[in-house]
C-alpha cells in the first residue's frame, strides 16, 4: 500500500509540472499578444522588443517541456509549428510601413489576424496539454483509490478469517476499516479510522489514515490547478477577443458578432449599418502631449461610446485610432443618419485629460446591409472606403458608401501597381514646350514635361499619376529620372549648337524637402556636363508653403550652384508676400487658369496684371502659361509680361520635333544676321 501511495505521488507531481508548463506557454502567448497590440497601435521599438523577448521565452519553455505520451509530443510539435509561423508573420508585419497607404493597412490587418489565429492555436494546444496533465492526475487518483480499495478488501477478507480466531477486537477493527473504505469509495476522503494499540491492525489504521490524507491533498491540488487553469483560460479568451486598452471588442470578436447580426437581420428582414470611424489627426495628440494622454483619450472615448450606444449595438477598436461600430435594426438611410448624428454628438464636448482640454473630430464611413453587401468583409471594406472619402473631403464628416468608391479604389490600386513598373519598362518619356520672349519672339527656354504611355490604358495624364507617385514615394525615382534625361538632352542640344536658353524641370514638394536633393542635382549636372545656368527647377507655390523654412534652405543652396529657380502655378496657393520676398527665386509663372479666359474674364485680367506688377516689383521674370491666342499675347505684352508659353507657339512636342524647332529658329536667326 505504501508503494502505491509513493507511485501516486510521483505521477501526480510529474503531471502537475506538465500542467504548469501548459500554463507557462499560455502566459507567454499573453505577452506576445501585448507586444503585437503595441506594434499595431504604436510600432515602437519597445513593443518589438517585448515581442522578441516573449518569442524567446516561448522557445525556451517548449525546449524544457517534459514529454511522455505521443499525444503530448504531437501537441508540442503543433505549438512549435505555430511559433515558427508567428516569427515569419511578425517579420513580414514589421517590414510593412504603417499608415502610408490603404494597401499597407490592409496587409497589416491581414497579418495581424493571422498572428491572432496562430496565437489562438497555441493557447488551444497548451490548454489541451494542461487538460491531459489534469486527466493524468485524476486517473492516477482513481487508480490508486481502486487499487487501495481492492487491497483493503483483500486485507478485509484475510482479517475476517483471522477474526474467527482473534475474537471481537479484530472483528471490530475490521468493521471500522471496512466502513471507512466504503466511505472513501464514495468520495469521502476525509474519513479517518481510530484504532489504538501497537499491533498490526493499529498500524494498518495509521497507514489508512495517511493514505486518505495524501489522497485529500492530491485532490485539493488537482481542484486548485483546475480552477487556476479555468481562470487563466477565461482571461486569455477575453484578451484574445478584446482590446487591452479600452476593453472594447477587437476585430476578431467584431467579425464574429457581425456575422451573427447579419444572420439575424436576414431572418427578420432587417437592415444593419457598419460604421468605420477614424479619429482626425490623432497622431498630433500623441506627438504633442504624449502617448499616455492619447491612451486616456481613447479610454474616455470608449466610455462615451458605451454610454451613448444602445445595448444591441456594438463598438470595437481595431487599430490605434480606428473604431468600427455595428448598429442593428436599421431599415432605411434616415435611421442610419439619426444613429450617426448621435454618435457624432460624442465629440461635441471637449475631453478633459490631465489638465488639457482637447477637442477632436472623426471621419466616418457607413455601409448598409443588404444594399452595400451581404458579407462581413464586404461591408467593412465598403465602410472603410466611405471613411477615406470623408477624409478626402476635409474630415469631420460622414459619408455613405457608393459603388463608385470601389471603382475609384480599384483604379487607384491598378494605377499604383502599373506605376511601379513604368520606369523599368521604359513607359515614360519627356516632351518639351518652348518658352518665348514676348518682345523679340525667340526661344528663351523650354519646359520638360513628363508623359506616361501605358501599353493598355494609353496616355495617362500627369494630374492622375503624379499624386499617386507622391503618395507611395515613387516620385523620388521618377523625379530623378526626369532630371537626368532632361539634362542629358540639354547637353545634346548645346553640343549641336542649338540655343534653347534653359531647360525647366518640375520638382515635387517632396523632392525639394528631401535631404540630399542638392547633392543629387549637383551629381546630375556633373554626369550630364550641362552648365548649371542652363537648368531651371520649377516648384509649386503650395509645396513651398508646406515647409517654408526647409524649402528656402534648399532653394538657396541650389541658387548658389547657379541653378535658375521658378515658382510654378503662382496664384493658386496661399503664399505670403513676406515669404515670397525672401525666396531665392528668379521667375514667377502665372498659372494658366488666370490666362485661359482673357480677355473675356475681367477678374482674370486684374489678377494677371497684379502678378506681372508684383514680379516687376520683386525684380522677377514673369512667365505666362496657357497662352492660346493673339489677344492674350497682346494683353500680356501691353502689361509688361516678359515670357509666354502655350499652344499659340507650340504644344509640348517630342524631342525629335523640338530639335527641328530649335534648328529652324537657328536658321532664321542666321538668315537675319546675313
Amino acid at each position: 500500500m505504501s508503494v502505491a501511495v509513493y507511485w501516486a505521488n510521483i505521477t501526480v507531481t510529474t503531471s502537475s509540472k506538465r500542467a504548469h508548463f501548459g500554463n507557462e506557454i499560455i502566459e507567454v502567448v499573453s505577452e506576445l499578444e501585448a507586444g503585437l497590440r503595441g506594434v499595431l497601435s504604436f510600432n515602437r521599438v519597445i513593443d518589438r522588443a517585448q515581442w522578441n523577448s516573449a518569442q524567446a521565452k516561448l522557445s525556451h519553455t517548449l525546449f524544457n517541456y517534459p514529454l511522455l505520451t505521443v499525444e503530448q509530443k504531437t501537441l508540442i510539435k503543433n505549438i512549435q509549428a505555430s511559433s515558427k509561423s508567428l516569427s515569419v508573420l511578425f517579420a513580414y508585419l514589421i517590414d510593412i510601413e504603417p499608415g502610408i497607404t490603404k494597401t499597407n493597412q490592409e496587409l497589416r490587418r491581414h497579418l495581424a489576424e493571422r498572428l491572432y489565429v496562430q496565437m489562438d492555436a497555441i493557447v488551444e494546444n497548451s490548454h489541451r496539454l494542461t487538460l491531459i496533465a489534469q486527466d493524468d492526475i485524476s486517473k492516477t487518483i482513481n487508480r490508486v483509490t481502486v487499487g487501495i480499495v481492492v487491497l483493503l478488501f483483500i486485507l478485509a477478507a484475510l482479517m475476517t478469517i483471522f477474526a474467527l480466531h482473534l475474537g471481537a477486537y479484530i472483528s471490530g477493527s475490521i468493521t471500522q476499516l471496512t466502513s471507512a473504505m466504503k466511505q472513501v469509495a464514495k468520495g469521502e476522503l476525509d474519513t479517518r479510522v481510530e484504532i489504538k494499540g501497537t499491533d498490526e491492525i493499529s498500524k494498518l489504521s495509521l497507514d489508512f489514515n495517511q493514505m486518505t490524507k495524501q489522497l485529500m491533498e492530491m485532490t485539493t491540488a488537482r481542484d486548485l490547478l483546475q480552477h487556476e487553469a479555468d481562470t487563466r483560460s477565461k482571461e486569455l479568451n477575453f484578451l484574445a477577443h478584446h482590446d487591452a486598452l479600452t476593453g472594447l471588442p477587437n476585430r476578431l470578436l467584431f467579425d464574429t458578432l457581425l456575422g451573427q447580426s447579419l444572420k439575424h437581420a436576414k431572418r427578420n428582414n432587417e437592415g444593419v449599418a457598419v460604421v468605420f470611424m477614424d479619429l482626425d489627426k490623432f497622431k498630433n495628440i500623441n506627438d504633442c502631449l504624449g502617448h499616455p494622454i492619447g491612451d486616456e483619450l481613447l479610454k474616455t472615448l470608449a466610455g462615451r461610446f458605451k454610454a451613448t450606444l444602445r445595448n444591441i449595438d456594438t463598438v470595437a477598436r481595431i487599430g490605434g485610432d480606428e473604431f468600427i461600430l455595428l448598429i442593428e435594426e436599421i431599415n432605411q438611410i434616415k435611421g442610419a443618419e439619426v444613429a450617426i448624428e448621435k454618435v457624432i454628438s460624442i465629440f461635441d464636448e471637449p475631453f478633459l485629460l490631465n489638465g488639457y482640454e482637447i477637442m477632436i473630430t472623426a471621419s466616418i464611413g457607413i455601409s448598409l446591409y443588404p444594399r452595400d453587401g451581404e458579407e462581413p468583409s464586404v461591408l467593412i471594406k465598403n465602410a472603410d472606403a466611405a471613411m477615406y472619402h470623408a477624409k478626402d473631403e476635409g474630415r469631420n464628416s460622414f459619408k455613405f458608401y457608393n459603388h463608385q468608391l470601389t471603382k475609384n479604389a480599384f483604379d487607384k490600386v491598378f494605377l499604383e501597381t502599373a506605376l511601379r513598373g513604368a520606369l523599368s519598362k521604359n513607359e515614360f518619356h519627356l516632351e518639351y514646350q518652348p518658352q518665348i520672349n514676348i518682345e523679340h519672339g525667340h526661344v528663351t527656354g523650354m519646359e520638360a514635361l513628363l508623359r506616361w504611355n501605358h501599353p493598355e490604358l494609353g496616355f495617362i495624364s500627369p494630374s492622375i499619376f503624379i499624386p499617386i507617385a507622391e503618395t507611395n514615394g515613387l516620385i523620388h525615382d521618377i523625379g530623378s529620372w526626369v532630371l537626368l534625361v532632361a539634362c542629358r538632352q540639354g547637353k545634346v542640344w548645346l553640343d549641336a549648337g542649338l540655343n534653347f536658353g534653359r531647360i525647366s524641370v518640375n520638382i515635387s514638394g517632396l523632392q525639394i524637402t528631401k535631404a540630399g536633393f542638392c547633392k543629387e542635382v549637383s551629381e546630375v549636372l556633373l554626369s550630364s556636363q550641362l552648365p548649371s545656368e542652363n537648368l531651371e527647377l520649377e516648384v509649386t507655390e503650395g509645396s513651398i508653403m508646406k515647409d517654408t523654412e526647409q524649402a528656402t534652405e534648399q532653394l538657396k543652396a541650389l541658387r548658389s550652384m547657379g541653378v535658375m529657380l521658378a515658382i510654378d502655378d503662382f496664384g493658386t496657393g496661399y503664399s505670403s508676400l513676406s515669404y515670397l520676398k525672401k525666396l531665392p527665386i528668379h521667375r514667377l509663372k502665372i498659372d494658366r487658369s488666370f490666362i485661359i479666359d482673357i480677355p473675356k474674364d475681367e477678374d482674370d485680367m486684374v489678377i494677371a496684371e497684379a502678378v506681372i506688377a508684383l514680379g516687376d516689383a520683386l525684380d522677377l521674370v514673369v512667365i505666362a502659361e496657357g497662352v492660346e491666342n493673339e489677344e492674350q499675347l497682346l494683353f500680356l505684352k501691353e502689361r509688361g509680361c516678359h515670357v509666354a508659353q502655350g499652344f499659340l507657339f507650340s504644344k509640348a512636342i517630342a524631342v525629335e520635333a523640338m530639335t527641328e524647332y530649335l534648328q529652324r529658329e537657328k536658321d532664321q536667326v542666321n538668315l537675319l544676321a546675313e
